[in-house]
């Protein structure tokens, strides 16, 4: 516990001295959900929708940018050759950065949340609130595998436009920017085949009696999917870094 706790301070410090990252990683979910979202939530249901979708949206990008990132940065720093070779489970530096990535990506579907209460009639019973977090919690660990996975099979130069190249699309045909019923026919086909639309499905069914088990279902494949790849990129990793 002591180790771990050592390691969340280091990485939290390493966080908090890089604003330029740190602050767009916050904001840029509640600025969309400001100039796209706000305008059309009208309604209480539409608003909670909509607020919902954001968050989905937020915890998305902070884990995923936050492990494919973090991973692509990590096989190339001298430092992280180091910690490898102290006495330490090597599972420590990633749990350490799974519980910050959880930490800001619900700091970043909070303030979308305050927004909603704010400037919309969303409004959420303390057992959805409670629902919606859980579930928003819950999307660090279904899409850390994907970000793993994505740090290593590329390369750090192009980590930061690639993962935007997937982010964004995946986020829009996911129906997290815009509801997946006014997309286009051919989209909405795609959409039900994308991990973030199924994930959007459990987001929105924490403010409903429904549970869509079958979404779970889905979510729960593309993370083992992921997983094994994220593996399978560790092992390649370890084979490069020590012959």
């Amino acid at each position: 516990m002591k180790l771990l706790l050592r390691t969340l301070h280091f990485q939290l410090m390493d966080l908090l001295r890089q604003p330029g990252y740190t602050i767009p990683t916050l904001a840029f979910p509640s600025l969309f959900y400001f100039i796209f979202a706000v305008p059309e939530s009208q309604e209480q249901s539409q608003a909670a929708f909509m607020a919902g979708s954001f968050c989905a949206f937020a915890v998305f990008g902070v884990v995923f940018f936050q492990f494919g990132i973090g991973t692509a940065q990590d096989r190339t720093s001298k430092w992280t050759l180091y910690i490898r070779t102290l006495p330490a489970p090597s599972w420590l530096p990633l749990l350490s950065r799974a519980l910050i990535a959880t930490l800001v990506a619900l700091t970043s579907a909070g303030l979308v949340l305050t927004l909603a209460l704010t400037l919309t009639p969303a409004r959420w019973s303390w057992t959805e609130a409670s629902q919606l977090l859980v579930t928003l919690a819950l999307g660090s660990l279904a899409f850390a595998p994907m970000g793993i996975a994505f740090g290593y099979w590329v390369k750090e130069k192009t980590a930061l436009p690639l993962a935007n190249l997937v982010y964004l699309p995946l986020s829009y045909i996911g129906g997290l920017l815009t509801p997946p019923q006014m997309l286009p026919e051919k989209l909405h086909r795609v959409s039900e085949w994308t991990p973030t639309r199924h994930y959007g499905e459990l987001v929105w069914a924490s403010s409903s009696s429904s549970f869509p088990s079958e979404s779970l279902i889905i979510v729960i494949g593309f993370t083992s999917l992921f997983l094994v790849f994220s593996l399978l990129g560790y092992r390649r990793e370890q084979i490069l870094v020590w012959s």
